[in-house]
């Protein structure tokens, strides 16, 4: 496993729920409703560049969401959590994605994980690709790049593969581990309560 992760505006639940981020899509101008559907189909089929050109309508039919860990895993249990090497989220305020990193955030936290989350203000998904276009992600580069030397650095001081003890027993539980969490145990997001993890459509 690596020594520390850096997760930057991560998709980390392939599933199609409400959640108030994810409402967000419905007046993102990046990744707005359509993009997203494109996004999360794209995630679990490796053949879809092949079915292209596909209309919003042929990606609401094909779409379906997915209890699979290494797809959604906003749903693997502390069994596979508590290997997680330290981890720094970024996020930002407006972003569709932002409600399942602060979960998975907690569940890294609750496991035991050496994890926070740094949360910009103002800046879209996908920040990082813009910086050539606005100041204000440029700023918001900066500030990823003043975190990841941080972090470089707090590894640096307590012994660059501190982890490294960590992968063997990772790999063994992922070995035993079910690939798919049960359907009831669909995440819960700030503002909601449990919410039904089958549902096939947006």
């Amino acid at each position: 496993i690596p020594d520390a992760l850096l997760p930057t505006y991560a998709c980390l639940l392939v599933q199609f729920y409400p959640s108030p981020s994810r409402l967000l899509t419905l007046m993102d101008p990046i990744l707005m409703t359509g993009i997203m559907v494109k996004c999360l189909n794209a995630y679990k089929d490796p053949n879809y560049l092949d079915s292209l050109p596909r209309s919003l309508e042929d990606e609401l039919e094909l779409t379906t969401s997915e209890n699979h860990i290494f797809l959604s895993p906003l749903l693997a249990g502390q069994n596979l959590l508590k290997h997680f090497p330290k981890t720094v989220f970024i996020e930002t305020d407006i972003d569709a994605c932002l409600d399942e990193n602060v979960q998975f955030c907690s569940k890294l936290i609750d496991a035991g994980v050496d994890a926070k989350m740094e949360v910009l203000p103002g800046l879209p998904h996908g920040f990082l690709g813009f910086s050539d276009l606005s100041k204000e992600c440029q700023r918001g580069v900066d500030q990823v790049t003043k975190v990841l030397g941080n972090l470089i650095s707090s590894l640096s001081s307590t012994g660059r593969h501190a982890c490294s003890r960590e992968s063997a027993a990772m790999h063994q539980d992922a070995k035993v581990a079910p690939p798919a969490a049960p359907a009831d145990q669909a995440p819960t997001f700030p503002g909601q309560g449990q919410m039904v993890g089958t549902a096939s459509k947006p």
